[in-house]
């Protein structure tokens, strides 16, 4: 190695840290990217700052000094790059964190900068990281880190192992803070999120949690992992927000809660719990639940026509006992729907034929029920309404206190002012991003749930307009949500039971 010219000496020695560094450095060393290709990196930076640091460069005459030089240049560089790594780890860590929280954890995809696999959302939060920082031009940073570790290590000495596990441990540290930071209000909100989950398991049963809680996640951890990691990106401090956050909660939401109370009876206090309960489980029709309520029409129909009022009057009467309604448990679960049914059935048989009085008369029920069962959800969409407001008025208290403390130092008053913003912020965010969601979901369910009584409403009419039993079904399947629909050949077969139980009924009664 001495008969090397003095150029390519240097060169060798600058391409040990450059090239080392340079292969440890996040998005550069993924696997995505060929060793030829990070080779040729290296080595063209190395070439390009070659004019710039190669006059600290003292090429050693020895062949053993100069390889225990390149040696000490190598692990200079792989520890500088490592420890980079090392702060860029945050965001896998706090993807991590999240989905454990959030259960996510077992979805896991290869990470080169863990070197193993890691939760998809840390995946996402290290990939967004990394675009982040090369669109903020953090790469120059990098450059001008290896210009000046020249100056804090230069070449020839020892490899300064005190002073590198010294960064190291700070940079863990650092990296440890960083990842917490960023998922603590996912941490806060899972906390919160699994024990509503368990106090609505524990009223309801029967309620599916798994099946529930993934889509809620998901939307959640949408919405404050965008809002949060934004601000965060954005160069935001989070412990303003949390300093706040404690007594901005308790002025929101309490008075929001207390508002709720005020303004509604203890039933419709009740119900909206229950309504929130609800949305959990979703609509309770299924496709199935439809296809039966067809079939039980069919049923009705083709006795009301077959045997006229006194032959459908003892199963109207009392339904539970009807074996008319026995092949169909979840139907009669339906209290309301069931009533529904048998009372204008009932007032056909006293000769209210009219079609136009019947349909009518059926609207207007449905009105008014929908209307009843509506409430709960208008009470929490005005509590929605209102939590900007709410937001605004806690802000307002909180200008007011910082007004009364105007004489301190400009640090402190911009401090008091920040978290005196959070109450509009948490307001805000309260309101469209959780409670009024909240309340449009309700709505969904409740208008899905809505859908029945207009089948049972068309089938009756068309019947009372003395067009075929089957006829009437045919209309009112026309009526079902096309994702519940059975198709015509379902319900021919649906109907084909329903006759032969007839005919067994019939037979049995005869």
């Amino acid at each position: 190695m001495a008969d090397l010219p003095l150029h390519v000496t240097v060169l060798l020695i600058l391409f040990a840290r450059v090239g080392a560094i340079v292969m440890a450095l996040p998005i550069f060393s993924e696997e995505g990217i060929p060793v030829q290709i990070r080779l040729m990196m290296a080595l063209g930076l190395t070439l390009g700052l070659s004019g710039l640091l190669g006059a600290r460069v003292v090429a050693p005459a020895a062949d053993g000094a100069l390889i225990a030089t390149t040696l000490s240049e190598f692990v200079t560089g792989a520890a500088i790059g490592l420890i980079v790594r090392m702060v860029f780890s945050a965001a896998a860590t706090a993807g991590s964190l999240i989905s454990m929280q959030v259960g996510l954890s077992s979805v896991l995809v290869p990470d080169a900068l863990l070197g193993g696999q890691t939760p998809l959302l840390g995946r996402f939060l290290t990939v967004a990281s990394l675009v982040v920082c090369m669109a903020m031009g953090v790469h120059h940073l990098w450059i001008g880190a290896i210009i000046h570790s020249y100056d804090q290590f230069p070449v020839g000495g020892t490899v300064p192992t005190a002073d590198l596990a010294r960064v190291a441990v700070l940079a863990a540290a650092r990296a440890l803070e960083l990842a917490l930071t960023m998922a603590a209000p996912l941490i806060v909100y899972a906390l919160v999120f699994n024990s509503a989950l368990g106090l609505a398991a524990r009223l309801t049963p029967s309620l599916q949690i798994f099946f529930v809680a993934q889509p809620l996640n998901i939307g959640m951890v949408v919405t404050l992992l965008c809002v949060f990691g934004g601000f965060l990106i954005a160069g935001g401090n989070l412990s303003v927000i949390g300093e706040a956050l404690p007594h901005e909660i308790l002025t929101i939401v309490g008075a929001a809660i207390g508002a709720f109370i005020l303004g509604n009876s203890v039933p419709v206090v009740k119900r909206a719990l229950a309504g929130v309960a609800h949305i959990f489980r979703g609509p309770r029709w299924n496709e199935g639940d439809y296809r039966d309520l067809l079939a039980l029409l069919f049923a009705l129909l083709t006795t009301f026509r077959n045997g006229g009022g006194m032959a459908i009057e003892k199963h109207i009467d009392a339904p539970e006992q009807s074996p008319l309604f026995a092949p169909y448990p979840r139907l009669c679960a339906d209290t309301a729907l069931i009533h529904f049914i048998c009372d204008y059935l009932r007032m056909m048989t006293v000769n209210l034929e009219d079609p136009y009085q019947i349909a009518e008369a059926m609207e207007n029920d449905i009105e008014r029920h929908h209307a009843e069962v509506m409430v709960p959800q208008h009470a929490i969409q005005l509590m929605a309404d209102g939590l900007p407001a709410l937001g605004i008025v806690a802000a307002v208290l909180g200008v007011i206190n910082t007004m009364g403390s105007i004489d301190q130092p400009t640090q402190i008053l911009g401090a008091m002012i920040g978290s005196a913003l959070v109450g509009t912020f948490l307001g805000v965010l309260l309101a469209y991003g959780f409670v009024g969601p909240i309340a449009s979901k309700l709505q969904q369910t409740l208008d899905a749930e809505q859908k029945p009584y207009t089948l049972v409403k068309t089938a009756i009419v068309a019947y009372a307009q003395r067009m075929p039993v089957q006829v009437a079904v045919e209309l009112a399947r026309r009526m079902t949500p096309s994702g519940y629909a059975p198709s015509f050949g379902e319900l021919e077969q649906a109907l084909d039971v329903a006759r032969d139980e007839l005919v067994a009924t019939q037979a049995k009664a005869a």
